[in-house]
């Protein structure tokens, strides 16, 4: 330890030995710094040094197992499953379906039967008002919201037994990433916080409501260490933006990682959500460059005393910093940390559109594909040389529905994950310690290549009419009822009224309308702020609009009768007959801007960036 000055580290640092280690459930280790620190003063590097090699220590283990594994895939597989069924087979559905008997997976497929978020509404339903031993046998700690299939949002219960399966995924994750990019765990790190959509919140069981923050995938030790390395706005910042627009949430993240001078890994889901980064620092580089050279912040938002009091106590006076920064505004905006070694964040689907823009800001930063993780589970994990993805056979049990197979849903037409064939395309279907048996994730992958005996996949889409630029995952059902009650309380006789997503470098929707009658701006605005609105149901919209990851949606009236015939000749050239055209309110094709772009009469934007 001396190496360290007292100008070093602030407060107390002390050693845990190895018996108090072995104590908290850590079976080996270096040595694990206990810091208790001033957070108006920098983490110093070496600290971040010894804290990085602590996490990634205790993911060692973990990630042997999980290479090991990827050449025994079916007997990995296999224990699993019977792992999971005689944890729950007491439970309301696991004596329903005599989990106790299964021995295989032939016959679990058998005797179980593919389920979707439908299939699941009146389980979790009783969960959440308090009804215990429904899906799984040991307690559910906590209900986390994520879209729904026919409608804006629904629960899924977490256990420990999930959320031990999702860090499986995430210690070989992390193992795997040092060893590929060292330099991303030389300093501290950021991992994208998402801001709550309300304030935390029981069902009516008692049982809570999402996760405080993101980093409760972690296990409780991971997230000692992580808070040591985070660089990341306070609290307050989530919690006092509930409702509100973003301006201050992103001033105090962007202020918080241009203070960290070390940062050297950026961890977020979708790259609009760092290219929304950029564009802050274009914006309010002036006031963050004043901001950290005095001391005193500004918000760029409404007045919010906590959140101001909050980062001035945690940034502090960094005159030095400051003056850095200030001379960096027209260079690449990875210059502001010359020691960043790594950017995670999705890289396929409709995130793959967003990696050109990234790369002109980040030219030299490596960007890490994110593995495929839903609210459900943990599909795929980054593995070092691996051609894409690969599936996290030690989290869950997998199977898969040939995407020509995906409507019949029959039990007898899965792939168990060694009978995949490479090139093609299949639904995922999952089996959690979460109490999700058989599940229909939605998520559709290809087979890339093989890790030895382990499928490599890569996401291609959602199954069914569901638009996902950024996350939002925006399903037909629910956008279908939300512009029809809009329409019904205008009092207008549409005849076409089509959601489209825009996939420029600013995403967001537009919503093409062709009424019986003639509509005016004032008309459209109010239609389209109540879509809005209706939209903003689903948490992940609402949360991307309010990140400013999506553009406000934008409704365009189209002139005269056109539209219509321009929708059916447009659905005959994409395949369908003509008899069989049915006027859908979502479609995540590209091109309707130019089949209708040209008879737009009037265009309104409904909101604010």
């Amino acid at each position: 330890m001396s190496g360290f000055s007292s100008n070093e580290i602030p407060g107390t640092c002390t050693v845990m030995n190895c018996a108090a280690w072995r104590h908290c459930g850590w079976t080996t280790s270096p040595l694990l710094l206990d810091v208790s620190f001033n957070k108006n003063r920098r983490v110093p590097v070496t600290l971040a040094r010894l804290c990085n090699r602590a996490w990634i220590w205790n993911c060692k283990g973990e990630a042997r197992r999980f290479d090991a594994a990827l050449s025994r895939v079916h007997s990995t597989q296999h224990k699993l499953l019977n792992d999971i069924l005689a944890a729950n087979a007491t439970c309301e559905l696991g004596r329903r379906s005599r989990f106790a008997r299964i021995c295989d997976i032939d016959e679990y497929r058998a005797r179980v039967p593919l389920s979707g978020p439908t299939d699941l509404e009146s389980h979790v339903d009783r969960i959440a008002s308090g009804h215990a031993g429904v899906l799984t046998s040991e307690p559910v700690q906590m209900l986390e919201p994520t879209s729904g299939s026919t409608g804006p949002s629904r629960l899924v219960p977490y256990t420990n037994s999930l959320r031990s399966q999702f860090q499986r995924a995430i210690r070989a994750w992390m193992w795997s990433a040092a060893r590929s990019y060292p330099r991303a765990f030389a300093g501290r790190s950021y991992w994208s916080i998402s801001p709550p959509g309300q304030r935390p919140t029981l069902s009516s069981g008692g049982i809570p409501i999402g996760f405080d923050d993101d980093a409760a995938y972690l296990g409780r030790h991971e997230r000692w260490l992580l808070d040591k390395l985070l660089a990341r706005p306070p609290r307050s910042a989530l919690l006092s933006q509930v409702g509100r627009p973003l301006d201050n949430f992103r001033f105090a993240t962007l202020l918080c990682l241009v203070a960290t001078g070390d940062l050297s890994l950026i961890s977020a889901w979708s790259p609009t959500f760092i290219l929304g980064l950029v564009e802050a620092w274009d914006q309010w580089h002036p006031l963050i460059c004043r901001s950290l050279s005095s001391g005193r912040v500004t918000l760029p938002g409404p007045a919010d005393p906590e959140l101001t009091d909050d980062l001035q106590h945690q940034v502090g006076r960094r005159p030095r910093r400051g003056t850095e920064c200030e001379q960096l505004f027209d260079q690449p905006f990875e210059r502001i940390w010359p020691k960043l070694g790594l950017i995670s964040c999705w890289a396929d689907g409709a995130s793959a559109r967003f990696l050109p823009a990234l790369g002109r800001h980040f030219p030299s930063t490596p960007i890490q594909p994110k593995g495929l993780l839903a609210t459900e589970g943990v599909v795929t994990i980054p593995w070092p040389g691996a051609a894409a993805g690969v599936l996290a056979i030690r989290s869950h049990v997998f199977e898969f529905l040939p995407v020509s197979n995906t409507q019949t849903g029959s039990t007898d037409s899965t792939r168990l994950p060694g009978e995949l064939t490479t090139g093609e395309q299949y639904e995922v279907v999952m089996t959690t310690g979460g109490g999700l048996y058989r599940y229909r994730l939605g998520d559709m992958v290809e087979v890339i290549g093989w890790e030895r005996d382990t499928p490599c996949l890569r996401f291609v889409g959602r199954r069914g009419a569901i638009s996902d630029i950024v996350g939002e995952k925006l399903n037909e059902h629910h956008v279908q009822a939300v512009v029809d009650a809009a329409i019904a309380d205008s009092g207008l006789d549409a005849d076409l009224a089509l959601l489209t997503p825009n996939r420029s470098d600013r995403p967001g929707y537009e919503l093409f309308l062709q009424a019986g009658s003639t509509t005016d701006s004032k008309q459209l605005g109010s239609l389209g702020r109540q879509v809005e609105s209706g939209l903003c149901d689903n948490p992940h919209y609402d949360l991307a609009r309010r990140l400013g990851q999506l553009q406000p949606l934008r409704v365009s009236g189209l002139k005269g009768q056109e539209g219509w015939r321009r929708y059916e000749q447009a659905a005959v050239r994409r395949g369908t007959r003509l008899g069989d055209i049915k006027p859908g309110s979502l479609d995540t094709w590209d091109g309707w801007e130019d089949v209708l772009g040209d008879l737009v009469e009037h265009r309104v934007v409904c909101g604010s960036w």
